[in-house]
Order: structure tokens, then C-alpha cells, then sequence
């Protein structure tokens, strides 16, 4: 292997691990997301926090994500805007969804085995993490912490 390739692979494994997770980008296309949504069904919705962390095999190549998801009853996207944003405490985020109302949310923590304190409004409704149902797993070399949440819509 010439020296220019494992230079290469060097910088990008570097690149990759200091790339930040940032929790206000486009929640809808995010590479280290993977399907964790088991479906609703009729006339139900579900929000979706879920953490990843994998590894390339390479020294440094750690690389993880988290966020947020609001699906429909076949686990189709319905978020229509908003993003989620840092707060103090933890995270909270004004989604309009594809049907109109308003999801309020809020989250103490979104880690890796570290998922706490979810709360969401919709329709006047309020909603706990007690709602909520592990999805979690792993892709390959990653590993996806996942709650899912179901309510009426």
C-alpha cells in the first residue's frame, strides 16, 4: 500500500471524528439513522429519538449521531418543519407535521444507552417516555438506541 493511500485514509478517518452531530440538521436524510420504526397502524403516529455510535475499524473512526423522527402509520416521514435544537436542559424542538397540528418536544437526553426524560404534546394531548417502546439494535458495525413513542393522530 503506497504511503499517499494510508495518508489518506488517515485524514479522512480524522475528518470523519471531528465532524460534530449537529442536532439542527435536516432530521429526514441522515446517513447514521437507520429503520428502527415499527408501524403505528391506522390513525396513529409515533416520534421516534433514537442514538447511534459506530465504528470503522480504523483507530479514531468513531463516529455517532442522534435525533429525532416524526413518522406516520407506515413510518413514512410526516415532519412537513422544524428542527431539533439544543435547550438547557437537553433538547426541544416545534415540528409542523404533513397533517397540520403542531409536535411539541422535549428531551432531557439523546445518548447512546442514555435516551431520558421524552415528552411530546399533539392535538392537546400530553405524552411521556412512560408511552414509549425500546426499538434499538445494531447495522453492521453500528450500534442504534431507539424509542419509539405511538399516539393518535
Amino acid at each position: 500500500m503506497k504511503l499517499s493511500n494510508v495518508l489518506n485514509a488517515c485524514t479522512l478517518a480524522s475528518v470523519v471524528q471531528a465532524t460534530p452531530a449537529d442536532a439542527g440538521a435536516d432530521l429526514t436524510i441522515l446517513p447514521r439513522d437507520v429503520n428502527t420504526c415499527r408501524s403505528p397502524g391506522a390513525h396513529q403516529c409515533a416520534v421516534i429519538v433514537w442514538a447511534s455510535l459506530a465504528s470503522f475499524g480504523i483507530p479514531g473512526s468513531t463516529t455517532g449521531g442522534s435525533g429525532v423522527k416524526v413518522v406516520g402509520g407506515s413510518c413514512d416521514n410526516i415532519i412537513a418543519d422544524g428542527k431539533l435544537k439544543r435547550d438547557s436542559p437537553g433538547f426541544s424542538a416545534d415540528f409542523t407535521t404533513t397533517y397540520g397540528p403542531h409536535l411539541y418536544f422535549g428531551a432531557n437526553t439523546i445518548g447512546l444507552r442514555n435516551i431520558g426524560g421524552v415528552r411530546y404534546q399533539y392535538r392537546g394531548k400530553s405524552y411521556n417516555q412512560g408511552n414509549c417502546f425500546n426499538t434499538g439494535g445494531t447495522s453492521g458495525t453500528m450500534a442504534v438506541d431507539a424509542i419509539q413513542c405511538n399516539f393518535d393522530c
